[in-house]
């Protein structure tokens, strides 16, 4: 990638040309060295693992979403509660900076996790929906968002949404 600086003269070596030649060269060395010799490769090493041991749970997100996102929200209402009643009280007032800390653990944990949760939530809840559905066009119609939803959550919901769809006499699509 070359960046110009300043527009080049038809002539091929003036000192112009010579000078943004040298300075997008260096440029790019730069732009290309800044990105191989730092910790995000490692970071992004480490992320390939995490999502790998992530995919190997496929058909067990929601129950670990919602189990994390549980945990999260017990924790923040704990600390929540102590900072609001109980660091007044005389031998709760130690106890003030740990739960700040985890007000800021449990709150980023929540931003992160409960998304997912909510997210995979509302799948398992539109396969409900669609199980639920008694007009045949209708669930004809809406078979490809039951599929994918089914895929997505993977484990169980792929053996209840095929079974289910074998009693209307329908296939699960590709």
């Amino acid at each position: 990638m070359k960046i110009a600086f300043f527009t080049h003269s038809p002539v091929p070596w003036n000192e112009t040309y010579h000078l943004n030649y040298t300075l997008s060269s260096q440029l790019d060395k730069l732009w290309e060295n800044s990105f191989v010799n730092t910790p995000c490769g490692k970071v992004g090493e480490m992320m390939g693992v995490l999502s790998k041991l992530w995919n190997s749970w496929h058909g067990k997100h929601l129950q670990i979403t919602a189990t994390i996102t549980f945990a999260f929200g017990l924790m923040f209402v704990y600390s929540v509660l102590h900072l609001a009643f109980l660091q007044d009280i005389e031998g709760w007032g130690d106890f003030t900076a740990i739960s700040i800390v985890m007000v800021v653990i449990s709150g980023l944990g929540l931003f992160i996790v409960a998304p997912e949760f909510l997210h995979l939530k509302g799948k398992a809840n539109l396969i409900n929906e669609l199980m639920n559905l008694t007009s045949t066009a209708e669930l004809r119609r809406r078979q490809a968002e039951g599929d994918d939803a089914a895929r997505d959550l993977g484990g169980m919901f792929v053996d209840k949404w095929s079974n289910f769809l074998q009693e209307k006499g329908l296939k699960m699509r590709k």
